[in-house]
């Protein structure tokens, strides 16, 4: 196993264990809009509209993909309530059509630009789970004993 899927599989049981401890008492849907998750794909999403330059008119209503790619740089992003968010729940949780982003957050590894296979862990703040501050100590804990930096991303509505 190379060292960066070691990290990953640390990361993803790390994950695993606190969401299963603290998602189903969150008092805020992570799911709700708060997140625009980079698209895989559009097989789950085709249905809605894609807005592809800056200059191009937004929906009024519902959700719709960002799409920021030039030629093979960049990505599509969903904006606005995802449309499989059904009571509360996921509809696609258990689908191969969901979002990676969606089952990596609130904390994924991610490759540092540049860095020749180097990575860092990614925590996300607006998750619930960080404003414990012994769970933001954990995940720096955690990044420290696997030897890799851990970047903490602070909502952007804060």
């Amino acid at each position: 196993m190379r060292p960066s899927e070691k990290i990953t599989e640390a990361v993803r049981e790390w994950r695993n264990d606190k969401c299963a401890q603290s998602c189903p008492q969150c008092p805020v849907n992570c799911c709700e809009g708060r997140l625009n998750p980079r698209l895989d794909s559009l097989a789950a999403f085709e249905h809605l509209p894609v807005v592809r330059n800056a200059s191009d008119a937004r929906p009024l209503q519902g959700p719709y993909v960002a799409d920021r790619r030039v030629l093979w740089w960049g990505a599509r992003f969903l904006v606005g309530r995802c449309p499989h968010l059904a009571c509360g729940r996921c509809a696609i949780y258990d689908d191969a059509r969901r979002p990676r982003e969606c089952g990596e957050y609130p904390l994924h590894v991610q490759p540092v630009l540049g860095g020749l296979g180097g990575v860092v862990i990614s925590a996300e703040k607006s998750c619930w789970i960080f404003q414990q501050q012994d769970n933001c100590d954990e995940v720096q804990s955690l990044a420290q004993t696997l030897g890799v930096d851990c970047v903490m991303h602070e909502p952007s509505n804060a």
